[in-house]
Parts: C-alpha cells; structure tokens; sequence
C-alpha cells in the first residue's frame, strides 16, 4: 500500500486520536506528522500498519502532552470511576495500574485487572 493511501485512509482516525491525547490541535498534527515520517522504519514484525500507526500516534501524542494539564478522568466525574474510565484514562494518558491505583484509592491489582 502507497503511503498516501495510507495516510488518506487512517489520517482523520489518528489525528482524533492525538486531538483526544493532547486537547491540542498542533500538538496532534504535529504527532501525526511524526508517525507518517516515522513510517519508513515500519517493518512486518511490528504488527499491521495500521496497529502500528495507531500505537506511534499514540505514543507521539503522549510523549507531546502536558501531564500537568491533564486531568483525572474520575475526578472529573465524581465518584469512583468505572472500568471504562480507567481503560480511557490508561491509553488517552498514558496511566499504568499503579498510577491508576493511587489516583482512585484502588488496590493495584484491582486497577490492573479493570485496566
């Protein structure tokens, strides 16, 4: 697949993607523009393109963001916060179970087991 096909096809995805990470729409062009230069050293073994796309996305956007502007996804909703919101809080800002764990009052390997 040529590499605008690629980029015709999942760029809007992606770009969503780091818009949702980095709440900044510079910080996710500039994430994208990122991946698709960092697409030349895409090799098989790393899963599809688009897994790999999604994960350098991702990873671009996180490593961009503004931990100290980010928010806590329970915080933001009161009350304890449900599974879904501890996934999201993982892969929108990079939070590990522990992380997770502390944030909420959680036992770690209750946090792990919903994240």
């Amino acid at each position: 697949m040529e590499l605008s096909d690629l980029y015709d096809r999942h760029a809007p995805r992606l770009f969503a993607v780091a818009l949702r990470i980095t709440s900044d729409r510079n910080s996710a062009a500039r994430a994208l523009e990122e991946t698709f230069a960092l697409l030349r050293g895409y090799d098989t073994r790393f899963g599809s393109p688009e897994a790999w796309l999604l994960r350098t996305v991702r990873d671009r956007a996180l490593a961009q963001q503004d931990r100290s502007a980010s928010t806590n996804v329970g915080q933001m909703v009161g009350g304890p916060p449900t599974a879904r919101q501890l996934v999201e809080e993982a892969f929108y800002r990079g939070r590990t179970a522990s992380d997770l764990a502390r944030a909420h009052g959680l036992e770690d390997r209750g946090a792990a087991v919903i994240a």
